[in-house]
C-alpha cells in the first residue's frame, strides 16, 4: 500500500492483530488466575491444564475430504498475499537513480539531494539544510528541512526555495516535483558570562 493513508492504514492492521493476538493469549492467563474470570463457553481454554486443540476435533477435520485441500489454498492464499505486500514495500523506496530527458543520461537521488541542499543552504537567512528526495518514477517529492538563522523569517526565505525548485523541476522535466519544506528556528545564543 502506498499514499497518504497507507501508514494509518498499516498500523491499524497491525494494531488490530495485536488486539486478537493479545486477546487469545490472555486466556489462558484468565483461566489460571486467583481471580473469578469467567471466560466465554467457546473459548478453547477453559481450564488451566486445558489442551489449545482437543483429540477429537483434528479427527472429526481430517475425516472430510475437503479439508487438507481448504488449508492449503487457505495457507497458499495468505503466503501469497504476505509476499505480494512484502515486495510492494520494497517497490515503495525511491530509485537510486532518476532518468533525464536525454538519452543514457541518469542522476543519482544522493547528487540531487546535495545539490537542492547546498542551493538552499546558501540563501540569505538559512543556517542549515537537509533535503530527502523520495518518490516514484513520475512523481518525485523534496522533503526539505530548514533551519533559520536568528531573526531569520520563512516569509524572506521562501521565494529563494521556490526559484530552488522550481529549477530542479525543469531538471527533472517529464516529472512532476512536489516539495514538503519545513522550517525550524534557531534561537539567538545568549551572552555567557564568566
Amino acid at each position: 500500500m502506498s499514499g497518504p493513508g497507507s501508514t494509518v492504514l498499516n498500523r491499524a492492521l497491525l494494531g488490530a492483530v495485536g488486539l486478537v493476538l493479545s486477546l487469545f493469549g490472555a486466556g489462558p492467563l484468565a483461566s489460571a488466575s486467583p481471580w473469578p474470570v469467567s471466560l466465554p463457553a467457546w473459548w478453547p481454554l477453559s481450564a488451566p491444564d486445558a489442551p489449545l486443540v482437543g483429540t477429537d476435533g483434528p479427527a472429526r477435520l481430517l475425516a472430510r475430504e475437503w479439508w487438507p485441500y481448504a488449508v492449503a489454498a487457505a495457507s497458499a492464499v495468505m503466503i501469497a498475499g504476505c509476499l505480494l505486500w512484502w515486495a510492494g514495500t520494497l517497490r515503495r523506496g525511491t530509485r537510486s537513480r532518476v532518468p533525464l530527458t536525454h538519452a543514457d543520461t541518469a542522476l543519482r537521488v544522493r547528487a540531487l539531494s546535495r545539490a537542492v541542499t547546498r542551493e538552499v543552504a546558501a540563501v540569505d537567512g538559512v543556517a542549515s539544510c537537509r533535503t530527502r528526495v523520495t518518490g516514484r518514477r513520475l512523481r518525485l517529492r523534496l522533503r526539505i528541512d530548514v533551519t533559520l538563522r536568528p531573526g531569520g523569517t520563512p516569509e524572506a526565505v521562501l521565494p529563494a526555495l521556490d526559484s530552488v525548485v522550481a529549477r530542479t523541476e525543469l531538471l527533472l522535466v517529464p516529472r512532476t516535483v512536489r516539495a514538503e519544506v519545513r522550517f525550524r528556528g534557531r534561537p539567538a545564543a545568549a551572552p555567557r558570562l564568566r
